[in-house]
């Protein structure tokens, strides 16, 4: 019930809970973990970060819960610490995706193309279906020049989840650097379809 209510974004349901079930169960990793997850989405960063620091007492080699940190520390501005995090989540388990993509992100950040590129590209082969890293390696393609590459890693994106407007948009502007115009007209259709408010209030 915790997992489905913070997968359908009931983060305080989700931490209500965990919390019944630390009552009885104190020392419930997955509800530790689960806290901390839904204190971030809520932006209560100190509570988030109580919860999974003390998670990591439970087992201080989950690198699920280091890169929960990380993000903690991301989001209060704090890059020293969330890489310092991010980093020791890939220690533990080198092949995890969503803290290789979140390093990629800092390395993006700090301007590091190059790094970004490769740690983007390695979250891409770990895991296929994550499509933030298509998304974020289809931004770092772009900014080199690198078009084409651009190109397949956003369709790559979009073919994972095709009601995203803001992929949608980013194809089109892609295709328009290469002009492809008859192809950026459909990906910019798609994208207004998709998110006409947004377009409404702009144009």
């Amino acid at each position: 019930k915790a997992k489905s209510s913070f997968e359908n974004n009931r983060y305080q349901t989700a931490i209500n809970i965990c919390i019944e079930i630390l009552n009885s169960e104190p020392s419930s990793l997955e509800a530790l973990k689960l806290i901390g997850s839904s204190m971030l989405r809520l932006n209560r960063i100190d509570k988030a970060q109580k919860y999974l620091n003390k998670a990591l007492t439970i087992d201080p080699n989950d690198y699920e819960v280091f890169k929960d940190l990380g993000n903690s520390y991301q989001q209060v501005g704090n890059t020293i610490l969330a890489k310092k995090y991010f980093e020791k989540s890939i220690t533990i388990k080198a092949n995890y995706a969503p803290g290789l993509n979140n390093l990629g992100n800092l390395e993006l950040i700090e301007g590091n193309k190059e790094k970004a590129i490769t740690l983007f590209v390695k979250a891409t082969k770990s895991n296929p279906m994550l499509r933030t890293a298509w998304e974020n390696l289809a931004k770092c393609y772009s900014q080199s020049g690198r078009l084409k590459e651009a190109e397949a890693a956003i369709k790559k994106a979009i073919s994972i989840k095709p009601d995203f407007w803001n992929s949608q948009l980013f194809l089109a502007n892609i295709m328009i650097r290469q002009n492809k115009f008859k192809e950026a007209e459909l990906a910019l259709r798609k994208s207004i379809d998709l998110k006409p408010d947004y377009f409404a209030s702009h144009l």
